[in-house]
Protein backbone atom coordinates (compact mmCIF):
# COMPACT_ATOMS: atom_id res chain seq x y z
CA UNK A 1 0.00 0.00 0.00
CA UNK A 2 1.21 3.43 -0.96
CA UNK A 3 -0.13 6.01 2.08
CA UNK A 4 0.40 9.72 2.32
CA UNK A 5 -0.02 11.08 5.70
CA UNK A 6 -0.63 14.74 5.83
CA UNK A 7 1.86 15.92 3.46
CA UNK A 8 2.38 19.41 3.18
CA UNK A 9 5.08 21.37 0.72
CA UNK A 10 6.43 24.69 1.12
CA UNK A 11 8.66 26.51 -1.52
CA UNK A 12 10.55 29.37 -1.03
CA UNK A 13 8.12 31.07 1.79
CA UNK A 14 5.03 30.17 -0.34
CA UNK A 15 2.73 26.76 1.06
CA UNK A 16 2.34 24.99 -2.48
CA UNK A 17 -0.38 22.45 -0.45
CA UNK A 18 -1.46 21.06 3.11
CA UNK A 19 -2.49 18.32 4.52
CA UNK A 20 -2.80 15.85 1.63
CA UNK A 21 -3.71 12.49 2.75
CA UNK A 22 -4.39 9.37 0.38
CA UNK A 23 -3.87 5.46 0.47
CA UNK A 24 -4.63 2.84 -2.36
CA UNK A 25 -2.71 -0.47 -3.31
CA UNK A 26 -1.27 -1.86 -7.07
CA UNK A 27 -4.17 -4.13 -7.03
CA UNK A 28 -6.75 -1.74 -6.80
CA UNK A 29 -5.81 -0.86 -10.69
CA UNK A 30 -6.35 2.66 -9.74
CA UNK A 31 -6.07 5.12 -12.45
CA UNK A 32 -5.37 8.28 -11.24
CA UNK A 33 -4.76 11.65 -12.89
CA UNK A 34 -2.74 14.61 -11.36
CA UNK A 35 -4.03 17.92 -12.43
CA UNK A 36 -3.17 21.63 -11.07
CA UNK A 37 -1.82 24.38 -12.58
CA UNK A 38 1.65 25.17 -13.26
CA UNK A 39 3.82 25.65 -10.41
CA UNK A 40 1.26 23.89 -7.83
CA UNK A 41 2.99 21.57 -6.70
CA UNK A 42 2.04 18.27 -8.96
CA UNK A 43 6.11 16.82 -9.64
CA UNK A 44 6.86 17.92 -6.43
CA UNK A 45 4.18 15.93 -4.78
CA UNK A 46 5.46 12.51 -7.28
CA UNK A 47 8.70 12.71 -5.98
CA UNK A 48 7.51 13.06 -2.53
CA UNK A 49 6.33 9.95 -2.99
CA UNK A 50 9.44 8.69 -4.44
CA UNK A 51 11.55 10.00 -1.50
CA UNK A 52 13.33 12.71 -3.55
CA UNK A 53 11.81 15.51 -1.94
CA UNK A 54 11.17 16.19 1.58
CA UNK A 55 7.73 17.33 2.78
CA UNK A 56 7.64 20.32 5.37
CA UNK A 57 5.10 17.90 7.16
CA UNK A 58 3.72 14.84 6.52
CA UNK A 59 5.49 11.66 5.84
CA UNK A 60 4.82 8.52 3.18
CA UNK A 61 4.72 4.69 4.02
CA UNK A 62 5.14 1.89 1.32
CA UNK A 63 4.33 -1.63 2.19
CA UNK A 64 4.66 -4.53 0.06
CA UNK A 65 4.73 -2.48 -3.34
CA UNK A 66 7.36 -2.13 -5.74
CA UNK A 67 6.97 1.86 -7.33
CA UNK A 68 8.03 2.14 -10.92
CA UNK A 69 8.78 5.96 -12.51
CA UNK A 70 8.70 7.65 -15.47
CA UNK A 71 9.94 11.28 -15.13
CA UNK A 72 9.02 14.31 -17.64
CA UNK A 73 12.92 13.99 -19.35
CA UNK A 74 14.32 10.42 -20.00
CA UNK A 75 18.02 10.17 -19.20
CA UNK A 76 19.38 7.04 -20.11
CA UNK A 77 22.52 8.22 -18.20
CA UNK A 78 25.97 6.77 -19.54
CA UNK A 79 24.04 3.73 -21.75
CA UNK A 80 25.11 4.48 -25.61
CA UNK A 81 22.84 1.70 -26.80
CA UNK A 82 18.85 0.30 -25.40
CA UNK A 83 20.06 -3.37 -24.97
CA UNK A 84 23.08 -2.26 -22.36
CA UNK A 85 20.43 0.17 -20.55
CA UNK A 86 17.46 -2.55 -20.27
CA UNK A 87 20.59 -5.69 -19.00
CA UNK A 88 21.46 -2.92 -16.40
CA UNK A 89 18.08 -3.23 -15.10
CA UNK A 90 18.23 -7.33 -14.39
CA UNK A 91 20.20 -8.34 -11.70
CA UNK A 92 21.34 -11.63 -12.91
CA UNK A 93 22.38 -12.84 -16.98
CA UNK A 94 19.94 -15.82 -16.64
CA UNK A 95 17.25 -12.98 -16.38
CA UNK A 96 17.82 -11.50 -19.82
CA UNK A 97 14.38 -13.50 -20.67
CA UNK A 98 13.00 -10.79 -19.06
CA UNK A 99 14.19 -7.88 -21.40
CA UNK A 100 12.46 -9.62 -24.74
CA UNK A 101 8.77 -10.32 -22.65
CA UNK A 102 9.04 -6.80 -21.84
CA UNK A 103 10.21 -5.47 -25.44
CA UNK A 104 7.10 -7.66 -26.47
CA UNK A 105 5.05 -5.79 -24.61
CA UNK A 106 6.41 -3.08 -25.86
CA UNK A 107 5.53 -3.43 -29.26
CA UNK A 108 9.66 -3.12 -30.15
CA UNK A 109 11.40 -5.08 -32.49
CA UNK A 110 14.43 -7.23 -31.04
CA UNK A 111 16.75 -4.66 -33.72
CA UNK A 112 16.19 -2.12 -31.07
CA UNK A 113 18.51 -3.40 -28.37
CA UNK A 114 21.56 -2.19 -30.94
CA UNK A 115 19.64 0.90 -31.59
CA UNK A 116 21.66 4.25 -29.87
CA UNK A 117 19.66 5.91 -27.39
CA UNK A 118 20.49 9.48 -28.49
CA UNK A 119 18.39 8.64 -31.97
CA UNK A 120 15.19 7.16 -30.50
CA UNK A 121 11.97 9.34 -30.92
CA UNK A 122 9.81 10.48 -27.85
CA UNK A 123 7.64 7.81 -28.21
CA UNK A 124 10.16 5.49 -28.15
CA UNK A 125 12.14 6.88 -24.97
CA UNK A 126 8.74 6.11 -23.50
CA UNK A 127 8.81 2.33 -24.68
CA UNK A 128 12.34 2.30 -23.72
CA UNK A 129 11.75 3.35 -20.26
CA UNK A 130 8.91 1.64 -19.72
CA UNK A 131 10.26 -2.16 -20.94
CA UNK A 132 13.18 -0.94 -18.13
CA UNK A 133 10.82 -0.05 -15.46
CA UNK A 134 8.96 -3.45 -15.98
CA UNK A 135 12.21 -6.00 -15.84
CA UNK A 136 11.59 -4.68 -11.61
CA UNK A 137 7.81 -5.38 -11.97
CA UNK A 138 6.48 -2.51 -10.36
CA UNK A 139 2.63 -2.69 -8.88
CA UNK A 140 2.47 1.05 -8.80
CA UNK A 141 3.51 3.74 -11.88
CA UNK A 142 4.13 6.85 -11.31
CA UNK A 143 3.85 9.03 -14.65
CA UNK A 144 5.04 12.49 -15.18
CA UNK A 145 3.83 14.21 -18.28
CA UNK A 146 3.87 11.23 -20.24
CA UNK A 147 2.04 12.43 -23.58
CA UNK A 148 5.09 15.04 -24.10
CA UNK A 149 6.52 14.77 -27.90
CA UNK A 150 3.70 12.19 -28.31
CA UNK A 151 2.05 11.88 -31.48
CA UNK A 152 -1.16 10.50 -32.46
CA UNK A 153 0.08 6.71 -32.55
CA UNK A 154 2.28 7.21 -29.30
CA UNK A 155 -0.85 8.37 -27.80
CA UNK A 156 -2.89 5.75 -28.81
CA UNK A 157 -0.58 3.29 -27.56
CA UNK A 158 0.30 4.67 -24.45
CA UNK A 159 -3.59 4.56 -23.55
CA UNK A 160 -3.55 0.87 -24.26
CA UNK A 161 -0.54 0.60 -22.20
CA UNK A 162 -2.32 2.44 -19.23
CA UNK A 163 -5.38 0.20 -19.53
CA UNK A 164 -3.39 -3.12 -19.92
CA UNK A 165 -1.33 -2.46 -16.97
CA UNK A 166 -2.11 -4.63 -13.68
CA UNK A 167 -1.25 -2.22 -11.05
CA UNK A 168 -2.37 1.27 -9.93
CA UNK A 169 -1.31 4.23 -12.08
CA UNK A 170 -0.80 7.85 -10.98
CA UNK A 171 -0.14 10.34 -13.99
CA UNK A 172 0.35 14.00 -13.58
CA UNK A 173 -1.05 14.78 -16.77
CA UNK A 174 -2.59 18.71 -18.79
CA UNK A 175 -3.95 15.91 -21.55
CA UNK A 176 -7.34 16.15 -21.84
CA UNK A 177 -7.71 13.28 -24.35
CA UNK A 178 -5.36 10.77 -22.16
CA UNK A 179 -7.60 12.01 -19.02
CA UNK A 180 -10.72 11.17 -21.07
CA UNK A 181 -9.79 7.75 -22.25
CA UNK A 182 -8.48 6.21 -19.68
CA UNK A 183 -8.31 7.98 -16.23
CA UNK A 184 -11.36 7.47 -13.13
CA UNK A 185 -10.12 9.78 -11.48
CA UNK A 186 -8.68 13.24 -10.83
CA UNK A 187 -6.89 14.14 -8.43
CA UNK A 188 -6.46 18.53 -8.03
CA UNK A 189 -3.77 20.07 -6.32
CA UNK A 190 -5.05 23.43 -5.87
CA UNK A 191 -2.91 26.49 -4.71
CA UNK A 192 -6.04 28.43 -4.06
CA UNK A 193 -6.97 25.93 -1.49
CA UNK A 194 -3.68 24.61 -0.42
CA UNK A 195 -4.36 21.52 -0.81
CA UNK A 196 -5.57 18.63 -2.65
CA UNK A 197 -9.23 17.58 -3.69
CA UNK A 198 -10.14 14.11 -5.36
CA UNK A 199 -12.81 13.76 -8.06
CA UNK A 200 -14.17 10.64 -9.38
CA UNK A 201 -14.81 10.15 -13.22
CA UNK A 202 -12.98 11.97 -16.51
CA UNK A 203 -11.41 15.40 -16.82
CA UNK A 204 -15.59 16.63 -18.77
CA UNK A 205 -16.71 14.59 -15.07
CA UNK A 206 -14.10 16.57 -13.10
CA UNK A 207 -14.86 20.22 -14.53
CA UNK A 208 -18.55 19.96 -13.51
CA UNK A 209 -18.28 18.28 -9.96
CA UNK A 210 -15.50 21.12 -9.66
CA UNK A 211 -18.34 23.91 -10.59
CA UNK A 212 -20.37 22.53 -8.71
CA UNK A 213 -18.20 22.08 -5.14
CA UNK A 214 -17.39 25.94 -6.08
CA UNK A 215 -21.35 26.82 -6.40
CA UNK A 216 -21.80 24.97 -3.38
CA UNK A 217 -18.79 26.92 -1.74
CA UNK A 218 -19.83 30.61 -3.14
CA UNK A 219 -23.74 29.93 -1.77
CA UNK A 220 -22.65 29.21 1.49
CA UNK A 221 -20.41 32.37 1.55
CA UNK A 222 -23.23 34.37 0.24
CA UNK A 223 -25.50 32.76 3.02
CA UNK A 224 -23.21 33.42 5.72
CA UNK A 225 -22.41 36.82 4.53
CA UNK A 226 -26.08 37.37 4.59
CA UNK A 227 -26.32 36.32 8.21
CA UNK A 228 -23.51 38.61 9.40
CA UNK A 229 -25.09 40.79 7.63
CA UNK A 230 -28.37 40.77 9.37
CA UNK A 231 -26.32 40.07 12.90
CA UNK A 232 -24.60 43.42 12.70
CA UNK A 233 -27.86 45.45 11.30
CA UNK A 234 -29.27 43.93 14.53
CA UNK A 235 -26.51 44.86 16.94
CA UNK A 236 -26.45 48.65 15.53
CA UNK A 237 -30.56 48.70 16.58
CA UNK A 238 -30.81 46.63 19.09
CA UNK A 239 -27.47 49.13 20.35
CA UNK A 240 -29.68 52.52 20.23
Amino acid sequence: MLIAEKLSLNYIGEDLFEDVNFAFCGKDKKRIAIVGKNGCGKSSLIKILLGEIKPNEGKVKIYDEKIGYIPQEIDFGKFELVGEYLESGVTNEWENYKIDIAFEKMGLPSEYLIKDVRTLSGGEKIKVALAYILLKEPTILLLDEPTNNLDLAGMKWLEKFIRDFSGSIMVVSHDRSLINHVMKEVWEVSNEEKGMIAYTGSYEDFLVQRKERFDRKMHDYLASSRKIEKLETWIKINQK
